[in-house]
């Protein structure tokens, strides 16, 4: 590569004029605008061969590749040339604008001023090439700076692979279990006709382990990618350092990316086991009906409604008259409401239950039965025998309207004793923050004026009971 070099300096200036223009003889003049004129060509030709060695470098561009330290070198070559071109600029600039008038005296002969102009043109078009080699050279130095940036990228990449990355070791230990849960979840997919159902249970249940195993190895995979995302204990050249930390966030980013469709392949295992079961156990519980429902409907039949409903109805008319002694709970003493209140909630816990004890009568799966049933067979049991017993339905419903009713009494009655207790607790609150400033008083002279309440309340609370616990807080 050309070894850049700072720029010459033009020639000085050989002929300083000291008398104006017209003070001239037509020799001197003649011999003034000559001599300008070899000093601008010798600075023309100065920065003209300066370009041309500058120009040189632009071969860059046919290089393969440059070593990050070519690159600084020619980096630094284009920044002497960009200050050598500014300053021919410059003082090109000057020279004409100062040794302009010798051109225009009277009596200059033409080829001169032509040569003058020739010059002044000649310098135009070498600042103009060295200005279009400049763009080209720092375009070729773009490029070469870009191609090592790359060079050195790909060489960084090579060795972050080469080290244990604890995310990636995670990620490919997560993969294998998923993968095991799939291979063991196989025989669930499809219908579940023609399978051993105890075969099918222990395979479930050797799924649990495992896919709980998968789910945890995921989550700390997680957590790997996140905690371990530079990994710059490798050695990495600083101007590269950030795209290498991009190059890292992207590489986690796509592990956690894997880690979300393990995730969702998990959960397929899992749904294909739910799956089997659902469909195993609707199986079952469609043959359970159809065993079911003529015998429990025949069994209902033979029901006396009424007499079965006799119990229910007397604990809710028994509720139901307590309930009317506390239409005024407004107006009523505080202890008494309290005792119809629990009367009547017990009532109203009897008279739930006994609906309760109705309904299986009205349904009678456990008598017809040593299975367990799932709430889906009750559900369609109950609407199967509603179905065909017109007025049952509208018997549960009346009840259950009466019992709500019931619980609502309650809850109001729980207000008004609420409401009644706030009320007596600000009462004594009020009568003893009084008697307190009585205290007070009392005890000016004793230097008792700024004692806290607490404290003042303690030495009037002689028994220490502190009125139940209610006025301690005032």
């Amino acid at each position: 590569m050309t070894q850049v070099t700072a720029p010459t300096p033009h020639a000085p200036t050989r002929f300083h004029p000291c008398r104006p223009v017209m003070a001239l003889s037509q020799e001197e003049k003649h011999e003034r605008a000559s001599r300008s004129l070899e000093e601008l060509e010798e600075v023309i030709e100065t920065f003209r061969k300066r370009s041309q060695e500058f120009q040189e470098l632009k071969k860059v561009r046919e290089k393969p590749g440059m070593a990050a330290s070519e690159v600084k070198r020619l980096e630094s070559g284009v920044e002497d040339f960009q200050e050598t071109f500014k300053q021919f600029g410059l003082d090109v600039k000057d020279y004409i604008s100062k040794h302009a008038p010798h051109f225009a005296a009277l009596g200059l002969s033409l080829d001169l001023r032509r040569s003058w102009l020739d010059a002044v043109n000649k310098s135009g078009e070498q600042r103009k090439e060295a200005g279009e080699a400049l763009e080209a050279v720092r375009a070729a130095c773009r490029n070469a700076k870009e191609t090592a940036k790359k060079e050195l990228l790909r060489a960084a990449k090579v060795r972050l692979h080469l080290e244990e990355d604890p995310g990636e070791m995670a990620v490919s230990k997560a993969r294998e279990l998923v993968e095991m849960c799939e291979d063991k979840v196989e025989p669930f997919i499809g219908i579940p006709q023609n399978k051993d159902e105890n075969e099918m249970d222990w395979i479930a249940k050797e799924l649990e382990p495992m896919i709980a195993e998968a789910e945890e190895g995921i989550q700390a995979a997680f957590t790997q990618t996140q905690e371990h995302p530079l990994k710059m204990e490798v050695e990495i050249e600083e101007e590269i350092r950030e795209e290498i930390n991009e190059y890292l966030k992207d590489e986690a980013k796509r592990l956690q990316m894997a880690l979300g469709q393990f995730g969702r392949r998990t959960g397929r295992v899992k749904n294909l086991v739910a799956n089997y079961q659902r469909d195993v156990q609707k199986a079952k519980s469609k043959e359970l009906l159809d065993e079911l429902k003529p015998q429990i409907l025949e069994a209902v039949k033979a029901l006396n409604v009424e007499e079965a409903s006799a119990e229910v109805s007397e604990a809710i008319k028994e509720a139901e008259v307590l309930s009317e002694k506390v239409r005024s709970m407004a107006l009523m003493p505080a202890e008494e409401l309290q005792a119809i209140a629990k009367e009547m909630d017990a009532k109203v816990a009897e008279a739930a239950s006994s609906l309760e004890a109705f309904q299986d009568q009205l349904c009678p799966i456990e008598e017809h039965t040593v299975e367990e049933v799932d709430d889906y067979v009750k559900q369609v049991l109950r609407k199967h025998i509603f179905s065909e017993m017109k007025g049952f339905q509208a018997k549960l419903d009346f009840f259950q309207v009466r019992l709500k009713r019931l619980r609502g009494i309650l809850e109001r009655c729980a207000q008004q004793i609420k409401s009644q207790d706030v009320f007596r607790l600000k009462k004594v609150r009020t009568k003893v923050l009084a008697m307190m400033d009585v205290f007070r008083e009392d005890q000016a002279d004793k230097g008792l004026e700024g004692l806290p309440s607490k404290d003042v309340f303690r030495m009037l609370d002689k028994d220490e009971e502190s009125a139940g616990g209610h006025v301690a807080k005032v």
